[in-house]
C-alpha cells in the first residue's frame, strides 16, 4: 500500500513569529484508501478531525508560547 494523496498543514503565530509545517498522508489503492489521523505540532496545541475515510482537518489551533489562535493555511502536496 503507498501514499496516494497528502495534505499539508501550515501554522503560523504573527504575534511570536512561529511558523509550522506537518503533513497528512492518505494512504491505499484505488480501490481502498484511508488517511492519517493529524499530526502533533512542536509549536502549536492543535485540535484535529478523526482521520480515516475522512481528511482529516484542523478544529482549532493556539500558539503554545502565547496562547493566541494560530491562523491555518493547507495546500495539496505532491508526492
Amino acid at each position: 500500500m503507498g501514499s496516494i494523496d497528502q495534505t499539508v498543514h501550515k501554522l503560523d503565530c504573527t504575534l511570536c513569529n512561529i511558523t509550522e509545517e506537518q503533513s497528512v498522508l492518505e494512504k491505499g489503492s484505488g480501490w481502498r484508501s484511508f488517511w492519517n489521523e493529524g499530526p502533533e505540532f512542536s509549536n502549536f496545541v492543535v485540535s484535529w478531525s478523526k482521520g480515516g475515510d475522512l481528511e482529516p482537518t484542523i478544529l482549532g489551533a493556539e500558539c503554545k508560547v502565547c496562547k493566541k489562535d494560530a491562523l491555518n493555511s493547507k495546500r495539496y502536496g505532491a508526492l
